[in-house]
């Protein structure tokens, strides 16, 4: 799915004044250290994982009327890893927590973890 060709959201929000705290911004700027050097070498397997899942994920979230740019939480989550697991034990490629999972109807058990379902 082609990225969304106005840029009236963004420059609506690139021009809010969240965007002048320094407090944002050096959280921004460790983030994009942290994506351009801890993070680079595996990127290319993100992407690779992302192409599994992406017209799945575009079709679900066109269904329920969600904005396209969701597409990319499950890139930076886990890396579109369906196996992914936190030290604060969110599981899966979006990366639910157990009771964030159980209030939108998971199976959150032993043997069974919807939560790793794409």
């Amino acid at each position: 799915m082609a990225p969304p060709t106005s840029t009236g959201r963004v420059d609506e929000l690139l021009a809010s004044p969240v965007m002048r705290d320094p407090e944002f911004q050096e959280a921004v700027d460790d983030w994009i250290q942290y994506w351009e050097n801890a993070a680079r070498p595996w990127f290319p397997e993100f992407l690779h994982r992302m192409s599994i899942f992406e017209e799945m994920v575009d079709s679900v979230l066109a269904a329920r009327d969600l904005p396209e740019s969701l597409r990319y939480l499950p890139l930076i989550e886990s890396g579109y890893n369906p196996r992914a697991r936190s030290y604060a034990s969110a599981v899966g490629m979006w990366q639910f927590m157990p009771g964030t999972a159980r209030e939108h109807g998971m199976t959150v058990a032993a043997f069974v973890d919807e939560r790793r379902n794409p």
